[in-house]
């Protein structure tokens, strides 16, 4: 079973009460984090807009660009039975914080390699990342 409460500002009596009817003869893992929101749908058309423009301009398509920045910024090293692989995590774990830095390493690979985003249809939706 897994169930995330949201505490909100101090009013965490739903979660006090979700504790106290938990079975008592079992053992429980209970993990608290800050709560973050993820992206929004113009958020992500935003993005998926930016990958589209990027990849015309060098001759891949908005999969493959998506495959490769993800790859470029998000991937990491682990080991698996002592065998080292690379790990790369989907974007839609990003929180709004992570993925306005993610979308900024992209945006900023592509400015290195010439592209210019002339289009502002979704410099709001960019906006937003940066204030959150």
């Amino acid at each position: 079973m897994k169930e995330i409460l949201r505490i909100t500002k101090g009013k965490n009596a739903q979660t006090i009460s979700a504790l106290g009817k938990l079975d008592t003869s079992k053992d429980w893992k209970i993990t608290i984090e800050e709560w973050s929101c993820s992206r929004t749908i113009s958020q992500n058309k935003m993005y998926w807009d930016l990958l589209t423009e990027i990849g015309k301009y060098l001759g891949y398509s908005s999969e493959e660009m998506h495959s490769l920045m993800a790859y470029k910024y998000l991937s990491y090293k682990s080991n698996v039975m002592d065998k080292e692989i690379t790990v790369i995590p989907s974007t839609t774990k990003l929180n709004v914080k992570e993925f306005s830095n993610y979308i900024s390493q992209v945006k900023s690979f592509a400015s290195e390699l010439g592209f210019k985003n002339n289009t502002n249809t979704h410099s709001g939706a960019f906006q937003d990342f940066q204030d959150a």
